[in-house]
């Protein structure tokens, strides 16, 4: 309920109303037992609605089930390298989903462009 919640929420927000669950992606909300509760859940249904390409999120689109290889380095035991890992993976995919504008980027990651610029020279980002 929560997560249509925010879909409908950041639907709006990005101007995206054709935006849609798959049921796979459903599948995966339900069984994950969500450490963050509801600002990760918020957190993850924006990135979906952000990196979504096609009218239907998938699994692919949630930062904690991209593949088995994701998911263990999503859950890395420092915390650091964890929000070093989602930073990059969130950066990279932000510009990637603009063919790299990095002003349209840093306008979907409400950043400044200049931020947006050190943080793909330190993460180390093609883009």
């Amino acid at each position: 309920l929560l997560a249509y919640h925010f879909l409908e929420y950041f639907k709006k927000e990005q101007a995206r109303p054709e935006l849609k669950f798959s049921q796979e992606t459903l599948r995966v909300l339900e069984s994950y037992l969500w450490p963050g509760n509801i600002r990760e859940l918020r957190n993850a249904i924006e990135r979906a609605v952000i990196m979504c390409e096609g009218p239907m999120i998938s699994s692919e689109d949630l930062p904690f089930a991209v593949g088995e290889k994701e998911r263990v380095s999503f859950y890395e035991p420092e915390l650091k390298k964890a929000i070093i890992h989602f930073k990059k993976e969130f950066v990279g995919r932000t510009l990637q989903s603009v063919q790299g504008n990095r002003t349209h980027a840093a306008k979907i990651l409400k950043i400044q462009r200049t931020y947006l610029s050190r943080l793909i020279s330190d993460l180390d980002i093609n883009g």
